[in-house]
């Protein structure tokens, strides 16, 4: 009763900050005003509500990487997994391997952050359709360089084969500019059509 009260008043209360009897970890509306406010709180939630597909939504479309913390069952549902990497495509790694191996869940992941691709199987990471999308969608905010400790684009995580693709090169030094460079074969940084576009 107090803790639903504290809810309505909006006051902060978290699982791990009230010790609470195991009903209340069970209690469906508990957990989802909690979630609502703070996804990761899908942690302290019982076994059966991580399996709940309400309660991980709510915690997901709030902080996307409370993936981990859902269900097996969950983590590969593919709706799940999709809300979760609209708001952050790296929680593509919590998502399971089948979808890590799903071409639009992996597309969807990778237009929100570049990253992403690291989490890919290595089949769609060896897809050219899924690497040119990346490399199209990079931005200031998922292309942050080593300020923020994260070094280039997603596109260190394509396959060999595709990191010596004449046609993904010169997309990628078009994006990300020489930085691309660093991830080619020797022979393609002699190619001429691609020294032109390097300054």
């Amino acid at each position: 009763e107090i803790i639903l009260m504290a809810l309505k008043r909006r006051l902060k209360v978290n699982f791990a900050s009230v010790s609470i009897g195991s009903s209340l970890l069970n209690d469906k509306d508990v957990v989802l005003s909690l979630v609502k406010k703070d996804g990761f709180q899908l942690q302290y939630a019982s076994k059966e509500l991580k399996q709940d597909l309400d309660v991980v939504l709510q915690a997901v479309k709030k902080s996307p990487n409370s993936l981990q913390y859902a269900s097996e069952e969950l983590r590969n549902n593919k709706k799940v997994v999709l809300a979760a990497i609209k708001k952050d495509g790296e929680s593509l790694q919590y998502a399971s391997e089948k979808l890590q191996d799903d071409k639009e869940v992996v597309l969807e992941a990778v237009k929100e952050n570049s990253l992403a691709l690291q989490y890919a199987s290595d089949r769609l990471r060896n897809d050219k359709a899924i690497v040119l999308e990346m490399l199209k969608n990079i931005n200031l905010f998922n292309y942050v360089g080593s300020a923020f400790g994260r070094v280039g684009s997603g596109f260190k995580y394509a396959s060999e084969e595709l990191r010596n693709d004449k046609e993904v090169i010169i997309e990628a030094i078009r994006h990300i500019g020489n930085d691309a460079l660093q991830y080619i074969g020797d022979k393609l940084k002699e190619d001429e059509d691609i020294l032109k576009l390097v300054k």
